[in-house]
């Protein structure tokens, strides 16, 4: 439509397009002057296609045609959508190669926090009572990443979790940054451990987004809006089918989906689960593990755990943090597991084994 448009208002074509790949860091300076007018919107309608003009298009090659309509939708997207990195990623995957200049912060596993959303956690202490529960811990999440943490009973696990959602005093700093490194605020996603409701209650999933999301009593009937808005809420956990379902009456995994589309609502920048696989049966924990990895790659968030459950680790976690008043270590799930740390914090003659 673009060159079909470029032609009709008379923009004469004095280059041929080179086979080259042209991507979205490429200057105009560097770009075919043809181009470089139909992007810019500096067209001119004084001039009339001639023959040649016509010929020469159409004997462009379809991958010259897709690198120039990558090249002109990236530029146009950067000048005028600003801060979408996430439209920009899917453009530029639609097209190909995934240039660092839209998508440096969609590459979670990078080593630094220059190119990348991050939650950074620096010298933070707790002192309760004159003890001192936390000392020094330095922790560093990028967006896309997910993060357990584990450490015996009375480590300090939910204390850090409780620091971060500023419901504990601390020293120390907590900032999110955003892929640009500048400082934003920093959106929290919460999922407490197995919450009891009576089975008895007739408070329905409804009825709990009704009084959460929109501060409406729950004895008020939903409108059709706000029904579809609950639904549109539990798509992102596959659970559109709980919507009538009683609280009361919902099994472990399914109340976990429940509280999860909750803390989706709105997007934060981390989830943090404290003890998401605590009553939860082996089939429920696989399906819930495998959401909450569906969750992290499709939002680009980070998810910050806590579980005494080792077994997945390996198999959906970047980062083990063995924590005990402070980090012990910190790596990958196996390096962490099989390391004199684990087996001293958990009392084993040796390494979990693999």
């Amino acid at each position: 439509v673009a060159i079909f448009s470029a032609l009709s208002s008379g923009i004469e074509i004095e280059n041929s397009f080179s086979n080259s790949m042209i991507n979205s860091t490429v200057s105009k300076e560097s770009a075919p002057r043809s181009f470089v007018k139909l992007a810019s919107g500096l067209t001119s309608a004084s001039s009339t296609p001639s023959l040649s003009t016509i010929i020469a298009f159409t004997l462009l090659s379809i991958s010259d045609i897709i690198v120039t309509f990558k090249m002109f939708i990236n530029q146009f997207l950067i000048k005028n959508l600003g801060a979408k990195e996430h439209f920009f990623f899917e453009i530029n995957k639609y097209f190909g190669e995934k240039s660092a200049l839209l998508c440096t912060h969609l590459h979670p596993h990078a080593g630094d926090c220059e190119h990348a959303c991050c939650l950074k956690i620096e010298h933070l202490s707790v002192h309760i009572g004159g003890e001192t529960i936390l000392d020094n811990i330095d922790l560093h999440m990028h967006c896309g990443q997910m993060v357990a943490l584990i450490g015996p009973n009375g480590a300090g696990k939910s204390t850090l979790i409780r620091a971060i959602l500023g419901q504990r005093e601390y020293e120390g700093k907590i900032t999110f940054h955003e892929a640009s490194g500048k400082e934003a605020k920093l959106r929290i996603g919460y999922v407490p451990q197995s919450p009891a409701f009576d089975r008895g209650d007739p408070v329905s999933v409804m009825d709990l987004f009704t009084c959460c999301i929109f501060k409406r009593p729950a004895f008020l009937r939903p409108t059709k809006a706000m029904r579809e808005k609950v639904l549109a809420c539990l798509a992102n956990v596959h659970g559109e089918a709980l919507i009538d379902k009683r609280i009361g009456a919902l099994s472990g995994g399914e109340l976990q989906r429940v509280l999860l589309a909750l803390a989706l609502e709105p997007m934060p920048n981390i989830l943090i689960l404290d003890e998401p696989l605590s009553g939860v049966d082996v089939e429920g924990m696989s399906l819930l593990m495998d959401m909450l990895d569906e969750i992290r790659k499709k939002f680009d968030l980070s998810i910050l755990m806590t579980t005494h459950d080792f077994t997945m680790l390996e198999q959906y976690c970047d980062q083990v943090v063995l924590l005990q008043g402070k980090i012990l270590r910190r790596g990958t799930p196996l390096d962490v597991l099989n390391s004199e740390e684990f087996a001293q914090a958990f009392h084993m003659g040796g390494g979990a084994q693999a």
